[in-house]
């Protein structure tokens, strides 16, 4: 992270929803949302040139799957980015990551976003779907 001449400083942060863009607070939605930061010297360092774990406190909400529960990296646009991890049973949420920025850890299937891959799928399903009929309607419109 650092050529060795400047002291690295690392940061982990609970974000306010008003530090977000509307993007961003639509997507995370109740999901608790923190922020990592490191620098060396002056210089802000974002790629961290490997990988490391990360472990936040999360005390599970009443009756909450921790099973279901994700952490997804948040862009500047708002979209959510599945990083996985898991609920360690001791009240903490831990994942690993290769860089720093915000990040939510929320159920999979909670208001504002969800797995990254899901909605991709049923997208690509369905327009095969579509191009498939459309075809077999052709060859039967063709056929008579």
């Amino acid at each position: 992270m650092s050529d060795g001449t400047s002291p690295i400083s690392i940061s982990m942060n609970g974000v306010q929803k008003e530090e977000l863009t509307d993007a961003q607070k639509e997507a995370v939605g109740n999901g608790l949302v923190f922020r990592f930061e490191a620098s060396a010297g002056d210089e802000k360092i974002h790629e961290l040139g490997g990988t490391v774990t990360v472990s936040v406190k999360y005390e599970p909400k009443e009756g909450e799957d921790v099973s279901a529960l994700k952490a997804y990296y948040v862009d500047d646009e708002g979209e959510l980015h599945l990083v996985g991890g898991y609920y360690d049973g001791s009240g903490h949420f831990v994942f690993d990551t290769d860089h720093f920025s915000y990040y939510v850890v929320k159920g999979a299937q909670e208001n504002g976003g969800g797995d990254d891959g899901d909605m991709t799928v049923y997208v690509a399903v369905a327009a095969v779907a579509i191009i498939l009929l459309a075809v077999l309607g052709f060859v039967y419109m063709r056929r008579h």
